[in-house]
């Protein structure tokens, strides 16, 4: 197996505590990584996933993401689009070397489905969205839309919300997500919408951290992502096949914000 630096959530939140608190931060702090994709020219659909966990269930999510990696023979970060497109370090992958490579990683969800990991996927249907505009100037931007659900979304437990700011946010640095993101929170948090109520989600982040592919979270938000994304590009029978799997084998909440929803939901923009 390959060797992976491992931070523990009290390391990275910058958190000084005695080793009789360390097993409460792990139960109650969440890590949630998010990633997003869209059709091969960004025409059809957009989607963002998020997947949340307490620590103690991604240390175990992330050896046997990396065990079935290795178990497929892949030495390389996953990328989905790579992978069943046979680009990159994919290119010479066969049908049934990527199915076998699928099915592994539908095991890994489905084994930590009975924890606490639960996944967040909205998808903002372009063609609805840009007809949408025309009618309200001010909509923000489809990624915004996205944010607003995965990580406005977040369910917590009362463990989770028993520090303040329990939740560190993973964003891939190279999506137009992270800009979003981190441009809300500064806002809301330096004097803006939220500023004086100290309620609302920005107020329950301690920070948000850029990630890359070497992250084995962000490979499996992409993983989800992508599949949920496919079902609404293209609705093939690969693409119903990988949406039913990513409702059946983790906890999954998901939205698609079509015209209708998109000027019920934010008439104001």
């Amino acid at each position: 197996m390959r060797e992976r630096p491992y931070f523990p959530l009290t390391h990275l939140a910058g958190i000084h505590v005695s080793d009789e608190r360390r097993l409460h931060i792990a139960i109650a702090g969440t890590k949630a990584f998010y990633d997003g994709t869209h059709d091969e020219r960004c025409e059809q659909a957009l989607t963002l996933t998020g997947l949340a966990a307490p620590e103690s269930v991604w240390e175990a999510f992330e050896k046997d993401w990396d065990a079935a990696l290795v178990e497929n023979h892949v030495y390389e970060d996953l990328h989905m689009r790579e992978l069943m497109h046979n680009k990159g370090y994919f290119a010479d992958f066969g049908h049934a070397e990527k199915m076998k490579l699928v099915a592994s990683l539908w095991n890994v969800f489905g084994k930590h489905r009975p924890t606490r990991m639960r996944a967040y996927s909205c998808t903002v249907l372009l063609p609805d969205y840009e007809r949408a505009k025309n009618t309200i100037l001010t909509l923000r931007e489809p990624e915004a839309i996205c944010v607003n659900y995965c990580v406005g979304g977040l369910q917590l437990t009362e463990e989770e919300l028993s520090l303040p700011k329990p939740i560190l946010l993973y964003f891939d640095r190279g999506e137009p997500f992270m800009h979003t993101i981190n441009r809300v929170w500064e806002k809301a948090t330096h004097g803006g919408e939220y500023f004086g109520t100290k309620r609302g989600w920005p107020y329950q982040i301690r920070n948000i951290i850029p990630a890359d592919r070497s992250y084995l979270p962000i490979q499996a938000a992409d993983f989800l992502a992508w599949s949920v994304n496919r079902c609404h590009c293209t609705g093939d029978v690969l693409g119903s096949a990988f949406a039913l799997s990513a409702k059946l084998m983790v906890q999954h909440f998901t939205w698609v914000y079509d015209y209708d929803e998109i000027v019920k939901d934010y008439p104001n923009g």
